[in-house]
């Protein structure tokens, strides 16, 4: 009896840590992936997972502990021209 009410309750556990939801997370294009200049931007992101531009805003300088910010200093990549 004992060993069926571990498993019940080992298995509630698990399911529970499962269903979880993940949260979104932004991705950066190559180009401002390459750019970032030490300083902590919030930014806010829509329901595609795209970082909304106007929402950038620079916090505070980056500590080694901080992920990978959104620095204002990176423009958005043009198409070159066909020649």
């Amino acid at each position: 009896m004992k060993r069926v009410l571990l498993f019940l309750f080992i298995c509630s556990i698990l399911s529970a840590n499962s269903s979880m939801p993940m949260p979104i997370q932004g991705k950066f294009p190559k180009h401002l992936d390459e750019c970032i200049d030490g300083y902590l931007y919030r930014v806010f992101i829509d329901d595609k997972g795209q970082i909304i531009p106007s929402s950038i805003h620079q916090v505070l300088e980056k500590s080694s502990l901080h992920e990978k910010i959104l620095p204002k200093t990176c423009k958005i990549e043009t198409q070159k021209p066909v020649k």
